[in-house]
């Protein structure tokens, strides 16, 4: 399922995502906890194709609210105050397609 988790919603097969949820569905809490992961990182991805300050606004609040519903879920509470943190930053690069990745990965 790993492989599965790491594919992008669009990129799915409905059959694939059909057994993938039912597999994380079928053990319980777990896997009720991965699949709310995932749906985050969808919610996630969705802001970085975001064109306009008011998608990225609503998208980010969406991710968030989400993260909130599943504050129990350590890993998701962390990465909603990361996004939260650099939400201005995230949204200016976004807009202006600006990165500092290449300044960050000289070692």
């Amino acid at each position: 399922m790993r492989r599965t988790l790491l594919r992008n919603w669009e990129d799915l097969h409905p059959r694939r995502f059909e057994a993938m949820w039912n597999a994380f569905a079928d053990a319980g809490n777990p896997g009720e906890q991965v699949l709310a992961c995932w749906i985050a990182k969808e919610e996630l991805r969705k802001i970085f194709r975001a064109t306009s300050a008011g998608q990225i606004r609503d998208r980010l609040a969406t991710f968030l609210f989400w993260c909130a519903d599943h504050e129990h879920i350590p890993e998701l509470a962390a990465l909603a105050q990361t996004i939260s943190t650099w939400r201005h930053e995230i949204a200016n690069a976004i807009l202006l397609g600006v990165s500092n990745a290449a300044s960050e990965g000289i070692a």
